[in-house]
């Protein structure tokens, strides 16, 4: 879940360089790995599906910028847990921002995301 509102620019290329990283990683450590990503600000302007096509994955990921004005990481959180997983999978859910409290602009809580 990548947050994409104005004040992480100063963080969007270092995290565009870690995920580089993260996905060279993966490409040598022989991991059964699905990996989506949600792009949002004060909306969700992307959501890629998982895959197990890391080159899909680091093209959507180069989109990721800071363009919105705020940031509903709530919303971002609840979408991620939508998605259609493996059932047996691990799920593990990555969330970059600079605002890591649950904000007042969505409709979440965090009792409702925990639920």
């Amino acid at each position: 879940l990548m947050d994409c509102s104005g004040s992480m620019g100063d963080e969007i290329d270092e995290v565009r360089a870690n995920v580089s990283s993260f996905v060279q990683k993966l490409k040598g450590g022989g991991i059964d790995y699905n990996l989506g990503c949600i792009l949002y600000g004060e909306s969700i302007f992307g959501i890629l599906e998982p895959t197990p096509d890391l080159n899909q994955f680091t093209t959507f990921f180069q989109q990721a910028g800071a363009i919105g004005m705020d940031e509903i990481s709530s919303t971002a959180i609840e979408r991620a847990t939508q998605k259609n997983l493996r059932p047996t999978s691990q799920r593990i859910f990555i969330q970059i921002t600079d605002e890591c409290a649950i904000q007042k602009n969505g409709s979440n809580t965090e009792i409702s995301l925990l639920k």
